[in-house]
């Protein structure tokens, strides 16, 4: 061999290394082969950018954001709840696969993996299992689902663009499904059979675990869609259906003398605690609204982030009630519940007197989120996204991606009308085409 064989097999052993030894980010590795490459004169500057004018990484890029779109929408959301009821490891394990699999196929395997990854953590938490009984599996199953279809992975898009490059009739959209099906198969059985053998049994005690502030007190309005309308809340036995515990039953500006007998009626306001989980939960299946943020849950479609916001020591909003604190005018935010260590609230949220330590759970616009991390009356602990999820966007984000695929079939059969995408095999004269 040359010494520029020579050469490429090194970077190529090189790049294999680090992307073992995980001490570099995978982009970082690729760009540093590139550029290897292009000082040993390997290949010309020209060759070495020009996969960035490739219609295939324009492609990865749109399936990308597809991804994505699938996930903010929400519209793998109605599965994620179903699997959060599961108890058992490793029952979640084969529904994550089965699940994830066929998903696999069209939706990119980061999205996936994140979007089902909190759940398996709390799972395997709750259970005392070994994480990674339940994520191999997981990240397996997201893998045998993207070779299943053109636009499952990147590198099948990649193959299907170099295969025309050199005069090859292009891949179908559904060509090898057939065979990744079967493949999926065999690998989901192997490992609910074998692989749990050869997973690790003991827990990871390095997996980080994240620290629940406590139990929250919020305000639920009861809607005209509610299962709770007409019964009353001991007929509901929330603590045993929902986990959550009832505290007042609000009318108007009234409360109710008896709020554990008294008929609930729409527009009733329960004051609850709970975790956070379980009382969106609870709203969900029971038909409610969180009173304090009306204004959100009629239409408002911006970007919002849920923070949990401490009290901070010595801060000038201690003593104030919510409505004095200026966080609705100055932030565009909105309290959804108050967590007070040691003390149990019966108030309603806009008569608390808030007090060094209270946390609060707001809903706050994204563009103003980093003007209240600056804010020194406030310690922001945590945040994570809470985009405004609708059945109407989660339908349309499935429509998006369901037509790009319908678009790629009809695109493909304009061109090579012998390539019988639906069937998953080749038709008639395509064996001549494809060996030209």
């Amino acid at each position: 061999m040359t010494w520029q064989a020579w050469a490429t097999v090194a970077v190529i052993v090189l790049a294999m290394a680090l992307f073992a030894s995980e001490k570099l980010r995978i982009d970082l590795i690729a760009l540093l082969v590139l550029a290897s490459l292009v000082i040993l004169r390997i290949v010309t500057p020209t060759e070495a950018l020009s996969g960035f004018s490739n219609e295939a990484t324009v492609t990865v890029a749109a399936m990308f954001a597809l991804s994505l779109g699938i996930d903010r929408s929400g519209a793998l959301d109605p599965l994620s709840r179903w699997l959060m009821r599961i108890k058992r490891p490793w029952v979640l394990t084969l529904a994550l696969m089965l699940a994830i699999a066929p998903l696999g196929a069209f939706v990119k395997n980061i999205a996936l993996v994140a979007t089902f990854l909190p759940l398996a953590l709390r799972v395997c938490q709750r259970t005392g299992t070994s994480p990674a009984r339940v994520l191999m599996p997981m990240a397996y199953a997201a893998q045998m689902g993207g070779v299943c279809t053109l636009i499952g992975t990147s590198s099948n898009l990649l193959a299907d663009t170099l295969a025309q490059k050199h005069g090859l009739a292009p891949i179908g959209v559904f060509e090898f499904t057939r065979l990744g099906a079967i493949l999926a198969v065999v690998g989901i059985t192997y490992l609910m059979l074998v692989g749990r053998w050869l997973l690790p049994k003991e827990i990871d005690t390095q997996m980080p675990v994240q620290e629940e502030i406590g139990k929250y007190v919020t305000e639920l309005e009861v809607t005209e869609q509610s299962s709770l309308i007409g019964g009353s809340i001991a007929d509901a036995k929330l603590g045993e259906r929902y986990g959550v515990y009832p505290l007042e039953l609000l009318r108007g500006e009234r409360r109710m003398w008896s709020p554990r007998s008294q008929e609930i009626a729409v527009g009733d306001v329960l004051l609850v605690r709970g975790d956070w989980e379980k009382i969106e939960d609870f709203q969900r299946r029971a038909g409610l609204r969180n009173a304090p943020d009306r204004r959100y849950a009629t239409g408002d479609s911006r970007s919002r982030v849920m923070v949990e916001l401490m009290v901070a020591p010595a801060s000038p909003m201690e003593g104030r009630r919510l409505a004095e604190t200026g966080l609705n005018w100055r932030y565009d935010a909105v309290t959804l519940a108050i967590h007070r260590r040691g003390q149990l609230l019966r108030d309603k949220l806009s008569d608390v007197s808030l007090a060094v330590g209270d946390v609060l759970l707001v809903l706050v616009d994204d563009e103003a989120l980093s003007n209240l991390r600056n804010d020194e009356a406030f310690v922001v602990l945590s945040e994570r996204e809470e985009a405004h999820r609708t059945p109407r966007k989660a339908f349309l984000a499935a429509a998006i991606m369901a037509a790009v695929v319908r678009r790629f079939q009809q695109a493909m059969q304009a061109q090579y009308p012998f390539v019988a995408i639906h069937s998953g095999r080749l038709g008639q004269g395509a064996p001549q085409e494809r060996g030209r």
